[in-house]
């Protein structure tokens, strides 16, 4: 007995439009119909043939307006047949790209131009050689709308669209106030890795917050799709001796579900104790003063000046007098060693991020030395001037070092210093870095030099 088994038609072959008497032609296919800023999409140039071809050269590179694109070169797709409209066609992939949008709006792919080299039958063919003809293929048009994602998205939502993994990791359970506590995040996903940053999550009120600096920034391409494989360093500083509870945490927009997602690792403890530069609140010593006797017998009042009421007022006026000047001076000291603190951990941050800066410098990795070349600064100068917002723009933080009577060329260079980061950062065009490198050292050295 035969049996015959029947199955429903591929609902994508039918959507191909095929005159009866084409042979061969090419396709453009995206992955989704709609999309959102930030979200990978992938598109491909499928080949449909029912010939043998040889070769084929694409005419043109394809104008990929309001997206960034990545050609994806390891294609290890294998032929597939498809029956359309009653005809039988081998497909195959032959150029595919990962499409990040940009910006939100409607948009037009294609079409793009090819020639394909057919083998002629019957033609002059040898081991080595085969007679084939060139016959020219234009794919067709592709529709695409992005929007935007949407609206309130978490705090610690830093521009991943897609699927994401975190894990995180404390350097150390137990530190000293003053020393700095080190928390490391790994992230992976397949989203825009340009517009990954380090995300923002909630950390008690006693520490002191600095710029998250970028250990790690890597793109992969794996099978279909691009991996992007980024690790982050948070840096904070404990100012009281207490026990500590810190859940970091990253948000993601995740396009299947159309929803965001939080990713949370932790709790971690961390236990503070006193440092050897603290200071404790309590005072050593308490005065007391005696009262007055209650002896009430007479004494003759003509004994000179030190047994006089103008000598009892004089030395009480003296104790009080001595107690103010000791709390007095303990404030002072206090407040001393705390701005020596603070300037020492602003320093200490500062230079860890700029031998990080070197560190990629001697690797040839720009992109990743200029993030470390811009946090380094911006970062110095927001906590040394006390400015608020740690996304203030350039400009603003210009503005906060004229009213501080920083100096012109100090203020000019590291104007002129953040463009071309932002240039490195957004438009891959980088600049000797060496030279920026000495201009960052001696941005701060000046700074370290000047009082607030």
């Amino acid at each position: 007995m035969l049996e015959i088994e029947v199955i429903a038609s591929d609902t994508a072959s039918k959507s191909v439009s095929v005159n009866s008497d084409e042979e061969t032609f090419i396709r453009l296919e995206m992955s989704e119909e709609n999309g959102y800023t930030g979200q990978q999409l992938i598109l491909n140039l499928v080949l449909y043939t029912r010939t043998n071809i040889e070769s084929y050269q694409l005419l043109q590179e394809p104008d990929f307006d309001g997206f960034f694109s990545q050609p994806i070169n390891d294609i290890r797709d294998q032929p597939q047949r498809k029956d359309i409209k009653g005809k039988e066609y081998y497909t195959q992939v032959i150029r595919r790209w990962a499409l990040f949008p940009q910006k939100t709006g409607q948009y037009t792919l294609g079409p793009l131009k090819c020639n394909l080299d057919v083998a002629v039958e019957n033609g002059q063919s040898s081991f080595f050689f085969r007679d084939t003809r060139q016959v020219p293929a234009i794919s067709n048009v592709l529709k695409l709308k992005i929007i935007d994602l949407p609206s309130k998205a978490p705090e610690s939502f830093s521009g991943g669209v897609g699927n994401f993994t975190m894990s995180a990791e404390i350097q150390k359970s137990t530190v000293m106030t003053g020393e700095a506590i080190a928390i490391r995040m790994q992230i992976h996903g397949d989203g825009d890795a340009r517009i990954v940053q380090a995300p923002h999550f909630i950390l008690p009120e006693s520490l002191e917050k600095y710029n998250p600096s970028i250990i790690k920034d890597e793109t992969i391409q794996k099978t279909d799709r691009v991996l992007m494989d980024k690790e982050f360093e948070f840096l904070m500083v404990p100012k009281v001796d207490t026990i500590l509870s810190i859940q970091p945490e990253f948000s993601y927009f995740d396009v299947s579900s159309q929803e965001y997602k939080k990713i949370v690792a932790g709790p971690y403890l961390v236990n503070v104790v006193k440092g050897n530069g603290s200071i404790s609140t309590q005072t050593d010593e308490k005065y007391q003063i005696s009262p007055l006797s209650d002896d009430r017998t007479l004494y003759n009042t003509k004994k000179g000046f030190f047994g006089s009421q103008l000598y009892l007022i004089l030395f009480i006026g003296i104790i009080v007098l001595s107690i103010l000047m000791y709390f007095f001076k303990n404030y002072r000291d206090r407040k001393a060693l705390d701005s020596k603190l603070m300037e020492h951990n602003i320093s200490t941050v500062s230079k860890r991020c700029l031998q990080k800066a070197f560190a990629h410098k001697e690797k040839d990795e720009p992109a990743l030395f200029y993030e470390e070349i811009a946090m380094a600064t911006s970062g110095y100068i927001l906590k040394k001037y006390n400015i608020p917002n740690a996304d203030s723009s350039t400009d603003e933080i210009a503005a906060c070092l004229a009213n501080s009577q920083v100096p012109q060329e100090v203020i000019s260079t590291y104007v002129e210093m953040q463009k071309k980061c932002e240039l490195a950062r957004f438009a891959n065009v980088f600049h000797d870095m060496s030279a920026i490198y000495t201009k960052a050292e001696w941005i701060i050295s000046r700074l370290e030099k000047l009082s607030i």
